[in-house]
This record gives structure tokens, sequence and C-alpha cells, in this order.
């Protein structure tokens, strides 16, 4: 056999193999358990009674994967932990007090997977490409790899994951409160009436509240939101340290519809606001704040007689900054100890 004809042979393996890892799916038949600390237990579909769970094991996606909490007299001094697999691009670390559903995406597609968390704290670690060439085909592979992976909580979803993010979820028998935080990687955090975008790396939001309303934090870093304004474009909000944003949602009690009141305070103690009906444009507020002084503003549309402006909750108090109405803190770990900019999340992987 010839030189020549050797190295063709060689190069027409090489680009099997690469075509044919390209094609490859994106994540595992079933997703792993790669390391157990402590009381971990899985819960299978189908199946009314958790059993624990095994290390280097397989599971099917619909499992619910329940983690337990650290002793409470310090019996244990380790905390339960679990390792997650569903690829060797997709791996997990969930924390003590976990509640993790890990499923396929939506009407069972196998190349998505929808991680649904309702309570605990999650980390990610996502090693996919996010290059594009030029290329339609290439590129759209890129594209699907980011929107593989969709992180649901009560309040918001995760989505865009790359490297390395943390989620966390509390619950005080009221309010949720969800941070989302970025190690060294991106993501974005959907909601009712909000998306939140631009997040890199140690940027943190915090989004507090139910289903009636939404109060979103910038802890750290600098990105964009979205807001939206009923029929008008979304109201662009560049999110800078302490950048606070309210929605409050309720149902017209002539027609049914929902209305959406929204206020944004800035940290130099600005304030717009507006709100809008469903289907409607958006109503600007006759007054507003701007650099601490009342200005007027002159109304885009006259008030709908059947939109219900919300009142604030009795238990609110008065931000000393901007006057505007503050609901309590949810008296959590992540509501008390927001991280604080530089250095937020400590991903040593190689420890897991």
């Amino acid at each position: 056999m010839s030189l020549r004809f050797r190295l063709a042979a060689v190069a027409a393996v090489v680009l099997t193999a690469c075509a044919g890892d390209a094609m490859a799916a994106l994540f595992e038949p079933l997703f792993k358990i790669s390391k157990v600390t402590g009381d971990v237990r899985v819960l299978k579909p189908g199946s009314e009674v958790p059993e624990l769970a095994l290390e280097s094991h397989a599971y099917p996606y619909g499992s619910r994967v329940l983690v337990g909490k650290p002793s409470p007299r310090g019996k244990d001094p380790v905390a339960p932990e679990a390792h997650l697999v569903l690829s060797r691009d997709h791996q997990f670390k969930l924390y003590s007090g976990s509640d993790l559903t890990v499923s396929h995406g939506d009407g069972g597609d196998t190349e998505k997977k929808v991680l649904e968390l309702a309570e605990g704290r999650l980390g990610t670690f996502v090693t996919i490409s996010t290059v594009k060439t030029g290329g339609a085909e290439e590129d759209a592979a890129v594209d699907a790899a980011i929107n593989a992976v969709t992180v649901k909580t009560p309040l918001a979803e995760c989505q865009k994951l790359t490297e390395r993010n943390e989620i966390t979820v509390a619950f005080d028998g009221a309010f949720y409160t969800c941070v989302f935080g970025t190690g060294g990687g991106l993501m974005e955090v959907v909601g009712p009436q909000y998306k939140i975008s631009g997040m890199r790396r140690n940027s943190y939001v915090a989004i507090f509240g139910d289903k009636d309303f939404s109060r979103i934090t910038n802890l750290a870093g600098e990105f964009i939101g979205e807001i939206d304004r009923g029929l008008d474009s979304k109201e662009s909000v560049s999110f800078k340290t302490r950048c606070i944003v309210k929605i409050w949602r309720l149902y017209a009690e002539i027609g049914g519809r929902m209305a959406v009141s929204v206020m944004v305070a800035y940290p130099n103690g600005s304030i717009d606001s507006y709100a809008f009906l469903e289907g409607e444009t958006a109503v600007v507020d006759s007054t507003a704040v701007k650099d601490g002084q009342a200005i007027v503003v002159v109304e885009k549309k006259p008030v709908q007689p059947e939109v219900v402006a919300p009142e604030a909750t009795p238990a609110e108090t008065l931000l000393p900054e901007t006057g505007a109405t503050e609901t309590p803190e949810v008296k959590a770990d992540a509501a008390e100890k927001a991280p604080d900019a530089g250095g937020l999340i400590d991903f040593n992987f190689d420890s897991w």
C-alpha cells in the first residue's frame, strides 16, 4: 500500500469519526448520579416511594432527586450532595435540602432537558461550544446546544446556560426567593412580563414574590432587562447594582383581563412607573420622580375604567432611598446572605 493511499485512508477515518461525533446526541439515554454524599433519594416515574440513590447508577428521565438536609445537631459534619451527569458536557451539583426533577423537553423532546428546581441549590457545569463558524448547519447545531437545557424555578426559567452558574430557590411558606448567579458563564432569566439577558461573569439577580408579584433586584454585575409594556415596545432597563423592578399583576373586575403595574427604581432615587391592561398600550403615571424631584408626565392614554390599581401589601414599608414600598425579605439563606461582587462562585469541579 502506497504512502499516499494510507494517508488518504487515515484522513477518511478521521473525517468519518468527526462527522459521527458532530451528529451524536447531546445527552445520554439515561442520566447518571455519579457521586452521592449523605442522604440522597430518587423517586422514579410511576413510583410512590423514593429509593436510596446509588453512586454511578443511571436513572430514567422524569425522576425526582431529593437531597436531605444537614444534621440539625451537627452529628454528620458532611452535608448531603448529589452530582448528576446528563452527558460529558452537562454536569450538575445538587446541594443539601434540594428537590429537583430531571425530564425531557416539551412533548418528550429527547434533545432537550428540563431541570425543575422546586427548592434548594443547583450548580451547573456546561462545557458546550458557543463559537459559530458561519456555516448554516454548524451554527444551527451550536444554537441547539445552547438552548438544550432549561432550569425551571417557581418564579422564572433559566435558559442559555454555559459554563459555571448557580441557581438557588428558597420558600418561606408564602413567598419564594430565587437567586440566579453566573460564575464563569452566561445565562438568561425569563419570567412573566420580563426577560433578563447579558448576565456574564459574577452577575447575580434575585427574584422575590409569587404569581401576583415579582421584585427583581440586581445583586452584582450589570445586565439588561426587558419589561413588557402591553402593545408598546418593551421597556429596556439597564440593571446596575441595587436597581429594582417591581411588577404587580391582577385581573380586572370588568372584562377579566390581566392588569399589570410596573415600577423601576434606580440607585440614584429615580423612579419610572406605568401600567397596562392585557392587549392595550401602556399608561404612564401622571407623576414620577427624576433625580429625587417630582415631575409631571403627560399620560399616553386615558386610564381605562376597568383597570384596578394594585394596592401595596399592608406589611410593606418605605425604602429610605426611593420612597417606594418594599415587601419584607424572605427569611432564608438565599435572601439574608446575598453575595457581593467578586469571587462569587467557587466551582472546583476537580473535587466533585
